[in-house]
């Protein structure tokens, strides 16, 4: 009854209030988190001013549109319209019980409700019937789910407490398999039942039935059925038989003859696929017949013939199929001859045929079954380019002499071009109709082009949707969009625009931020109260949000979607992460023989909600090897979201790191660094970074003694700028995209420098990634160019070459050398010293060129080529320019690839390893 009281409420609303006075004041008791900013918005002195009766109708159809509203109650209360709101509840937990076998974690998916959401009855009751699936699914037959809701009743929300009771019961085990129908037992006795005997399953039972499958094929029984399993269950089901029939399980014997390109074993492992073939058919000597057929059919045998014989088989039980095949020879399509009325040149009406043909015919060979496929292809595409009455009438091959060509012979019909007299526009009032023209292929005088129809539509509501009209429809009426004269010769085309509403931002509200103050996501929203609302400022908002690692999710749509109304709600829901992040791991690689590795890292990246960060991250390596020592690095980070109030973020990161720089001459050094950034993400593609002071005191010293170099110790002071633009599909595991990265850096003693030290240095990269032939075959290149050079006037001026300079060498730069040795180049002989000082200038450039191809599972491959070369003024190598080649593997991470390469120095001097191996993570 209640429920009805309030629709009738809603619905004679305006009637109440006609009875009401003509001005009242607005009161809200227990208004939600929404209602207030919405309010203050949308009616900014809704507190102090009154309402007429038609203004408080319209408030009251306003608020009930807010989320987290169960209903309203509305009445006069001595002159003050009273609005008694009554929230939706939400879920404040949620408890699982009794679940002993199946963990928390797992059950929580199968509610689609989370600590914080918005109560909702169906996904509950859903969720129990998945949870019981779940269970028996494994194996938990009389597994029973109830689930409890508690209320608690709060003075300003009612919440609900969702108990998840479990009564798991006895999984049930698979006792035995037995089998009917066959004269043997498969499984061979006991031992080899035992990995299909345990927890009833349905990845137990699958596993079964392949098993036999295999088995069976292995004994060379293609055709069998299988039927069951039967199941045979205990009085309490804790345990069950399995009983499978087999029927009609025929052994068979294949023979061939007079095959020539493919062997009897290409034929069984790849046209037939006898390791993974049964069949049930009747007539299994016709099936694989056809197999074999349409094999030679589709490499270019259009006079293969085959015959078969079917004979008792060398075993009792067993038959024999001989397959006598006449391959003849592969048919090349010469040329194609066209007959009939047509107005182009035949040799492009040819290419155009051979462009659009299946992949065999495309390669000018013949399959006959290629034939009709080609055909509509071909007079789809003479339609798109105008020719839209154009008819191949009839197709035929016609052989040469020898029999080992053919020419194709089509009859065609072009008909007429039809040209576009006029394109027009119904109810574009917003736009121009010049404005329009531009977004469209289809132009006045030129011919109709099929294909421009459904671009050129696409492209207006594109246009139309970026500025701001994001109901807009185009209406296709067939009888209407395009009209022809009666010969079809002319065409005009007329586009019917419903514009809809021009949307603005009439108000915002925040939904899931429970901890995140409403201001980190108002800043990283790209649009405010009053902006037109599009697709482009929709997308980088969420981008900016999902960048801002705070959220799980984020979605934002507008309240009044798919209506009339202009001035819209825009609802930003998100659902936060947890802000706490701790992270370990250790490893090795197989750097200088081999190094251990190991890593724990801690960060906040919420501090109070303000999306302010801190982290600290340890490092640390050893190697047994060649040096016995400890290398350390610990890195302090601060996180400022926005700095001065603005959407520029700031970076501070301090490091202590003890590193051995050259394992040649046993050096390391210390390093003690400060760098302050400031950051700007200026779009969902493009960053960029000014480290504005940027401060590294370097101290190297022997590892042995007596030292085989003189100690000393530095100080590079410098400011730089970065920007990169990132189109990648993915950053970590790319198969398409590029990716671009420019950096410029100053360093000057006035910055702090030592002050011998002042340089300016450039560098930039190119990676582009490209899948070939739409296969998941990837290709990915990098281009990268630098140039550095000393400012410096002072005699003794100069930038240390180990610190600041251009070495390839390693697995990110050239591969097949090593870094840190004298492998690498320019190394300590080429320089002719160990502690270089570059006093000229230098420059280097870089490529890395690699196939990545598939090979199963989360494994790929690769085969690779680097090339890099380093050129210093009034500084002579004997060879400038290094590379190599190689192969590796790689297994696909959700952070990027596992790499295990191979690399070979294609340009070896003496005394240099021929080979290195890489064992990394990550790639460009």
């Amino acid at each position: 009854m209640k429920k009805m009281f309030y629709t009738i409420f809603f619905i004679t609303g305006f009637v109440a209030i006609q009875a009401w006075a003509e001005e009242l004041h607005l009161n809200i008791r227990n208004p939600t988190q929404e209602m207030l900013p919405f309010l203050e918005k949308k009616y900014p002195a809704w507190k102090t001013q009154n309402f007429s009766k038609e203004k408080l109708d319209q408030v009251l159809k306003d608020l009930q549109t807010l989320p987290g509203i169960l209903r309203l109650e509305a009445f006069e209360n001595k002159g003050t319209f009273e609005i008694q709101v009554y929230r939706r509840s939400r879920i404040k937990s949620i408890n699982f019980n009794g679940n002993y076998s199946v963990s928390n974690s797992d059950l929580q998916p199968f509610l689609e409700l989370n600590q914080g959401d918005l109560f909702q009855k169906s996904p509950i009751q859903t969720g129990k019937d998945k949870i019981e699936d779940y269970y028996r699914q494994n194996g938990f037959l009389r597994a029973q789910v109830k689930i409890v809701i508690q209320e608690i009743e709060d003075p300003k929300d009612k919440q609900i407490i969702v108990d998840v009771n479990i009564n798991e019961g006895r999984q049930t085990k698979v006792t035995d398999v037995t089998f009917q129908g066959y004269q043997f037992d498969p499984f061979e006795g006991r031992k080899a039942r035992k990995p299909f005997l345990g927890p009833y399953l349905e990845s137990r039972l699958q596993g079964v039935e392949k098993s036999l499958k295999e088995d069976f094929r292995k004994k060379g029984y293609l055709k069998l059925e299988l039927r069951g399993p039967e199941a045979k269950f205990s009085a309490d089901d804790s345990e069950v038989q399995l009983i499978y029939t087999f029927e009609n399980p025929q052994k068979y014997e294949l023979e061939f003859r007079g095959n020539k390109n493919f062997s009897a074993s290409d034929i069984e492992d790849d046209i037939l696929v006898l390791k993974e073939y049964s069949s049930t058919n009747p007539n299994l000597t016709l099936e694989l017949t056809e197999k074999i057929k349409q094999a030679y059919y589709q490499v270019g045998y259009a006079r293969f013939e085959i015959a078969t014989e079917e004979l008792p088989g060398r075993a009792s039980d067993s038959r024999r199929i001989i397959f006598k095949i006449n391959e003849g020879p592969k048919i090349r399509v010469q040329s194609i001859q066209f007959r009939g009325s047509y107005s182009q040149d035949p040799a492009k009406y040819e290419k155009l045929f051979f462009e659009n043909a299946p992949k065999l015919l495309y390669k000018r060979w013949l399959n006959k079954q290629d034939i009709d496929p080609a055909v509509k292809s071909f007079t789809s595409e003479l339609q798109n380019q105008g020719f839209l009455q154009a008819q191949v009438l009839s197709s035929r091959i016609q052989y040469n002499a020898e029999r080992t060509a053919v020419t194709l012979v089509l009859q065609l019909n072009e008909g007429p071009l039809t040209v576009v007299t006029k394109v027009d526009w119904q109810g574009a009032n917003q736009i121009s109709s010049a404005e329009l023209a531009q977004q469209i292929l289809i132009k006045e005088h030129e011919p109709l082009k099929l294909f421009q129809i459904e671009t050129s539509v696409k492209n207006l509501k594109t246009f139309y949707r970026d500025h701001g009209f994001l109901e807009v429809e185009i209406i296709q009426d067939p009888e209407k969009f395009i009209t022809y004269n009666e010969e079809g010769t002319l065409a005009e085309v007329h586009f019917h625009i419903v514009e809809g509403p021009l949307v603005r931002v009439g108000s915002i509200i925040l939904d899931g931020n429970t901890f995140t103050q409403d201001y980190v996501l108002l800043r990283n929203l790209e649009f405010k109260t009053g902006d037109i609302l599009t697709p482009t400022n929709i997308d980088e908002s969420i981008s900016r949000l999902q960048k801002s690692g705070l959220f799980n999710s984020v979605e934002i749509k507008t309240l009044e979607e798919k209506t009339m109304i202009s001035d819209r709600t825009v609802v930003v829901k998100v659902s936060e992460r947890n802000p706490g992040i701790f992270n370990m791991g250790v490893g090795a690689t197989n750097e200088h023989t081999a190094t251990a590795r190991g890593f724990i890292g801690v960060a906040y990246r919420n501090l109070y909600g303000t999306g302010r960060g801190v982290s600290i991250r340890l490092e640390g390596n050893y190697n047994p090897t060649e040096v016995k020592f400890v290398e350390s690095k610990v890195v302090l980070g601060y996180f400022e979201p926005f700095l001065f109030s603005s959407r520029l973020q700031g970076r501070i990161n301090v490091t202590r790191a003890s590193t051995v720089t050259n394992f040649d001459i046993r050096q390391a050094s210390i390093l003690n660094q400060q760098t302050y950034s400031v950051e700007k993400i200026i779009s969902s593609h493009i960053t960029g970074t000014w480290d504005v002071w940027s401060l590294a005191t370097y101290k190297d010293f022997s590892l042995v003694s007596p030292p085989l170099f003189q100690e000393s110790s530095v100080d590079i002071a410098s400011t730089g700028l970065t920007f990169e633009f990132d189109y990648r599909d993915n950053p970590f595991n790319t198969s398409t995209g590029n990716f671009v990265r420019l950096t410029g850096e100053y360093g000057n003693p006035g910055f702090g420098s030592s002050k011998t030290i002042d340089y300016s240095k450039a560098t930039a990269t190119y990676n582009i990634y490209n899948q070939l032939w739409k296969t998941p075959i990837v290709w990915a290149n990098s281009f990268r160019v630098g140039f550095l050079k000393n400012t410096s006037n002072r005699d003794d001026g100069g930038v240390p070459y180990d610190k600041k300079g251009f070495i390839l060498g390693g697995r990110s730069t050239i591969r097949g050398f090593e870094a840190g040795t004298s492998d690498v180049f320019p190394s300590s002989n080429d320089l002719g010293t160990q502690t270089y000082l570059l006093q000229t200038q230098a420059q280097m450039g870089l490529f890395k060129s690699e196939i990545r191809f598939p090979l199963f599972g989360n494994w790929e491959g690769a085969v690779f080529y680097d090339g890099g070369y380093v050129q210093i003024a009034n500084q002579h190598f004997d060879d400038y320019y290094r590379d190599s080649t190689g192969f590796g593997f790689h297994y696909l991470t959700p952070v990027g690839p596992l790499n295990l390469e191979f690399a070979w120095k294609l340009d070896r001097k003496e005394g240099e390893s021929p080979w290195r191996f890489h064992l990394s993570i990550g790639t460009f």
